[in-house]
Formats: C-alpha cells, structure tokens, sequence
C-alpha cells in the first residue's frame, strides 16, 4: 500500500484514493488476513499459537501502514500529495495526526471488511448489487476524506 500511495498523484485526494482502491481490492482479494493481521489477539488470546517472528513481523506491517495512513493524513492537511512517507520526526507530522491516523485506520478495516462482503452482513449484498457496493465504496472514501479535513480544520491557521 505504501508503493500506490507514494507513486506519483495529482493530488492529496488522488493519493487518499488510491491508498483506499488498493486496500479495498486487497481486502477482497484476500478474505479474512486483514482482520486477522489486526486482530491476533483474538485469534492468539493466550500469546502460545503465533511466533514471536510473526508477531514481530505484523507489528512492522502495522508500523509501516500507520506511516502510509499518516502520510494521506498530513497530505490532506497540506493541500498536495505528500512523496515520502511521514513519520513522527518528519517535519511536515504533526502530533494531531496520530488521533486521525488510528480514526481512519479502524474505519478503513471495517468498511473494507463490510464492503467487499467478507462481512456475514454484506456477503448477499457484494454478491446481488456489486455495482451498489462500489457505490458505498466510493462513497465511503469521500465521506472519509471530508471528515479527516473536519478533524484536521482547527490545525488550518496553524499550517
């Protein structure tokens, strides 16, 4: 995700998109890793299923998806597509994306979940209305964009 979110875009939104596109397609390409990735708690409660490596290696994916998430975060702050990924010590961070970083991670997983019918709920949908479900997509990545810029809004004066 962070190779389709650093290639070149035309704009902040392009980049959001794009990142967005591909976990989507991911998702449904894929059923059940991403919530396993991210949920291994669940599948490992008592910590003796899963290595220590594979947790290691899920803790760095995480990393790296949070600094891909963070990097559309701060892109859409400063008006243009960002074209390195945005850590912590990056200039251009600011400490208020950490908050909207997580904020659009779990609604990302959820709804890549939802609507690409690996979710009991949406399973008839994805299969009955796939254009309506591309629809919720679409939808759901603007809405997600416009409230990233509601959240980031009192940081304007201060960009």
């Amino acid at each position: 995700m962070n190779e389709i979110t650093l290639r070149p875009h035309a704009s902040a939104e392009d980049q959001f998109r794009a990142r967005f596109d591909y976990r989507f397609d991911w998702t449904r390409d894929h059923p059940g890793i991403d919530s396993m990735l991210n949920y291994t708690h669940v599948l490992d409660p008592s910590g003796r299923v899963l290595s220590n490596e594979f947790q290691e290696r899920i803790g760095q994916t995480t990393s790296d998806d949070m600094a891909g998430l963070a990097t559309c975060v701060a892109a859409l702050h400063h008006g243009r597509p960002m074209t390195e990924l945005i850590g912590a010590e990056h200039p251009l961070y600011r400490p208020e994306f950490a908050d909207v970083t997580a904020y659009v991670a779990l609604s990302a997983l959820g709804a890549a979940t939802f609507l690409t019918g690996h979710h009991p709920g949406s399973t008839p949908l994805a299969t009955r209305f796939p254009a309506l479900i591309a629809s919720l997509r679409d939808d759901f990545t603007t809405r997600i964009m416009d409230s990233v810029r509601n959240q980031l809004s009192p940081l304007e004066e201060t960009r």
